[in-house]
């Protein structure tokens, strides 16, 4: 992506978080003040909705107290409560929206009269057998339908009591119409209201909008927080607000308002701040745009200048102009310009010095061709002469010479390896006679492993030179060799002078720097087999004055069968 594309997005989603935080502060903010607000206008509005549908059926309630006490009732004589019941609900059903029916007048057994020649029987009736059996002053029944003109009512069960004895009932019929009335005359931000009990039944003619299974989600707050006032809770698409009614066990008068009429207010201010979003969306792309161009040619011009330098025109330099970071950027790219032309020289002047060392390397390895063949022939001539000793010695140093060269092998069996060493140190008891004396072990198991060659010997030689030869009594040079799990450790000891405790600190120091004023024989010896095998092999030394030294070299186990050019030996 161009720097100009990314600052344009960058800017951008920079404008665009901010007013998203804004617009969301502003939403949560402004949201929860309108419901604040509309919440304390529902209540009281609610309240008071709840307490007219009360008042009503207290009114309900009054009227049957009053036909309760009238003789005719009191004495249940059915020749005068036949006339009485007929009259009455002429007079009042208009009033109470049932043509026929709106009371009924009965005996404990469930029947009762609603006119001279109709009856009505509700035994077995759930609301009528609470009211004969419990002590509430009145039952209010689930919705039902009229016997007399089939039109859906609830009812008031009124029962008749003498010193507590249930002997009677009156029934007083409310249309639902009526209930309907009363909850659509809510005038609640364009919502839809009605009553229902927390079992979901319906008591008003049920809104359209509203379905069975969103008035099943309704009830059931209705009994998981039965409200002492009126409560709301939200679906996301809108708002259900429901408060009890007075008179009633389990009766709610309900209001569902649609979520964008509530946050109309808020939707408005937020489609004002998107305005102002895009206005200065706009500003800020077109201040971007101009931004990147003093900042982009500079660089632009600064890739041309390093796309120059990479075909390998080093003496190429950038333009350092101003004092901005693009200048600092051009001034360090000058600098290392300079640095990598300074190590190109050096390179090269390394190159000549590799191969010169590699002839001298060459030179070297034909001076001990040349010794090898001179000692074969010397081996021979004091094989003709008969001379025991002078064959030994050329022998044995034949033997070493040729374990030394081993073909070029950087890696040989390890019992070569300690033949090269057991000819070493054959060759130097010769020369120090029976000033020492040496044994060498090793281990079945390490019989088929390989190992660097020409490692043990510059050991041997620093015990013999260092250890044994300064020592005024005989001496024993002990070489074992043992495998430890997936390692070799191989120990090269003496009983000669040893190293003193700065010595031993001075050449423990040196083997972390690979730099020594002690002599390079050890130290090289670990160089190689950490260069070799890694850092987690080399050789530890622990000497004590008087009491000699102990050489332990780790390396990794390495089976002959394996290819050694393909093994990781530095794991």
């Amino acid at each position: 992506m161009k720097f100009k594309t990314r600052m344009i997005v960058t800017f951008s989603a920079l404008i665009t978080a901010a007013f998203a935080v804004l617009m969301s502060l502003v939403y949560l903010t402004v949201s929860h003040a309108n419901q604040q607000l509309v919440s304390s206008t529902s209540v009281q509005l609610f309240d008071a909705k709840a307490r007219e549908a009360g008042d009503w059926l207290a009114q309900r309630v009054s009227e049957l107290e009053i036909i309760a006490l009238s003789p005719a009732v009191q004495s249940m004589d059915f020749d005068n409560i036949r006339p009485f019941v007929e009259t009455l609900n002429a007079d009042v059903g208009q009033r109470y929206g049932n043509q026929w029916g709106t009371f009924a007048i009965g005996m404990r057994d469930g029947i009762g009269w609603v006119a001279q020649d109709k009856t009505i029987d509700v035994s077995g009736r759930d609301y009528f057998e609470r009211a004969m059996t419990g002590n509430e002053p009145f039952i209010l029944s689930e919705p039902v339908t009229s016997k007399t003109d089939n039109a859906p009512i609830a009812l008031i069960c009124y029962p008749l009591r003498k010193d507590g004895v249930p002997y009677g009932f009156i029934n007083g019929a409310i249309a639902l119409n009526r209930l309907t009335e009363l909850a659509q005359g809510i005038d609640f931000y364009d919502g839809v209201s009605w009553i229902m009990d927390s079992e979901g039944r319906n008591y008003t003619v049920l809104p359209e909008a509203l379905s069975s299974t969103k008035l099943a989600q309704f009830a059931e707050h209705l009994k998981v927080d039965p409200p002492v006032s009126t409560h709301y809770v939200s679906d996301g698409s809108s708002f259900f607000y429901f408060t009890p009614i007075p008179m009633t066990e389990d009766w709610f008068l309900c209001t569902q308002v649609p979520r964008s009429v509530l946050m109309q207010n808020t939707y408005s201010l937020l489609g004002t701040l998107a305005m102002v979003w895009i206005v200065l969306l706009g500003v800020t792309i077109f201040a971007a745009i101009l931004l990147s161009r003093t900042i982009s040619r500079p660089l632009a011009q600064l890739c041309a200048t390093m796309d120059q330098a990479g075909t390998g025109d080093l003496s190429i330099r950038a333009e350092e102009r101003g004092g901005d970071e693009i200048a600092t950027l051009a001034r360090s790219f000058n600098k290392l310009t300079a640095q990598i032309q300074r190590l190109m020289n050096q390179l090269i002047d390394q190159e000549k010095a590799k191969r010169r060392a590699e002839l001298r390397i060459l030179q070297a390895q034909i001076n001990p061709h040349f010794l090898y063949n001179t000692l074969d022939m010397l081996h021979w001539m004091a094989y003709d002469h008969n001379d025991e000793d002078m064959l030994q010695l050329i022998s044995t140093l034949s033997s070493f010479y040729r374990i030394s060269l081993s073909r070029g092998d950087e890696f040989i069996p390890l019992p070569r390896e300690l033949d090269h060493v057991r000819y070493y140190l054959e060759i130097q008891k010769m020369r120090f006679a029976d000033q020492f004396d040496f044994t060498i072990e090793a281990s079945p198991e390490t019989q088929s492993l390989l190992m660097l060659k020409l490692l043990l010997q510059p050991l041997a030689e620093n015990a013999v030179a260092h250890g044994i030869k300064p020592c005024p009594h005989p001496c024993t040079l002990s070489i074992q060799a043992r495998r430890r799990g997936a390692d070799v450790e191989i120990k090269v000891s003496d009983n000669g002078v040893g190293m003193d405790c700065e010595t031993l600190g001075q050449l423990r120091r040196a083997f972390d720097t690979g730099k020594s004023s002690l002599g390079f024989g050890l130290v090289n010896v670990h160089q190689r087999i950490r260069l070799t095998y890694g850092k987690d092999y080399g050789l530890t030394v622990d000497s004590a004055g008087g009491q000699g030294t102990v050489v332990t070299v780790r390396i990794p186990a390495i089976e002959e069968d394996h290819d050694v050019e393909n093994i990781d030996l530095r794991r």
